[in-house]
């Protein structure tokens, strides 16, 4: 018997709204003990966008390709993200950090995750 699998083809587009002149975002999966990876890497960063100044926006379009095997849906994969900023010194700071849960239903999906600050 062949196991259920999921599929998440994407990218982290951007974000928008923090008081900074740099950012970047960090980003990893967490899943239930049920799910097994088998294609893609389930944490990353993205580069870091220097906007023009006025906007505040930041653009990052990093892809993401993830591949799973499942035995059940309990622990239902979630993307996790922590947005950072670079200080004068090259240091990071943490600008704020959100959680959504992959869609599961299929289809194509644009998903905008709160982040706190």
């Amino acid at each position: 018997m062949t196991e259920p699998e999921l599929h998440v083809i994407g990218e982290i587009k951007g974000g928008d709204g923090f008081k900074y002149d740099n950012a970047f975002c960090a980003f990893w999966v967490e899943k239930g003990k049920f799910w097994e990876c088998v294609g893609g890497k389930e944490s990353g960063q993205t580069q870091v966008d220097y906007p023009e100044s006025g906007r505040d926006s930041f653009v990052w379009n990093h892809p993401v390709d993830l591949h799973y095997f499942m035995k059940s849906s309990q622990g239902w994969p979630a993307m996790n993200f922590e947005v950072w900023s670079l200080d004068s010194t090259g240091g990071k700071v943490l600008c704020g950090y959100g959680v959504c849960y992959i869609p599961s239903s299929p289809g194509s999906h644009e998903i905008k995750c709160p982040i706190w600050r």
